[in-house]
């Protein structure tokens, strides 16, 4: 992992090609549009949650809400394409830049999940913490080079951050700061496992966006 702090300024200059960027004009919103009034445990934090057509009735079912349904329109809608990100450098560097992040060892504790028929890894910010849990499922603890949030962007989120969450939160911030609306995760489709396309519109971007209930 890279950092180069003294040249962070000069991604930001080159944003639309330093970070992938997807073009989506037409997204939906289940519930309230007032942001204050979203829940603490949100995977988008303080921005808008949306998802395309198609997969407003999966999100229904995974999130357990039900509402009017809006449908938010902008020719020019664009979001950083989370998963095609190749490297975090950039957005490190400034989240370290504006206080938002500090380098830390953190440790993971890996487990398989028969629920969820998948390897689930914990991040934990003390070995301690992951200690604990390694001795609930008999794992070894792995200690990454990472970058831990500061109580600046704990703020910022409005939530405890869980560590796992670090690089989905400080590309949410980094957003607000360059010529898109959001972030957009482009997640597979499997409602048992919580999981299908979504995206979060950042809060100042919200009013530029046209809403229009459709049910």
């Amino acid at each position: 992992m890279k950092l180069l702090l003294e040249n962070w300024r000069e991604y930001l200059n080159e944003e639309e090609s330093s970070v992938p960027i997807i073009h989506i004009p037409d997204v939906f919103h289940t519930g309230e549009m007032d942001i204050s009034k979203k829940s603490q445990h949100s995977h988008e934090a303080t921005a808008l949650s949306v998802t395309t057509e198609e997969y407003i009735e999966d999100w229904q079912k995974i999130a357990r809400i039900a509402g009017k349904v809006q449908h938010l329109h902008k020719d020019d809608g664009k979001f950083i394409d989370f998963h095609k990100i190749s490297d975090m450098s950039p957005i490190y560097n400034w989240g370290i830049e504006e206080g938002y992040l500090e380098p830390s060892d953190t440790y993971e504790v890996s487990y398989y999940d028969d629920e969820m028929e998948d390897e689930m890894t914990m991040s934990f910010r003390s070995r301690e913490e992951a200690e604990l849990e390694a001795l609930d499922y008999g794992e070894e603890i792995k200690v990454k080079k990472s970058f831990v949030p500061t109580e600046k962007m704990q703020s910022a989120i409005g939530t405890k951050i869980n560590q796992a969450m670090v690089d989905d939160y400080i590309t949410l911030l980094y957003s607000e700061n360059i010529s898109v609306d959001g972030v957009w995760w482009e997640d597979v489709l499997d409602v048992r496992k919580f999981s299908a396309p979504r995206g979060g519109i950042t809060p100042s971007k919200i009013s530029s966006w046209e809403a229009k209930i459709i049910r």
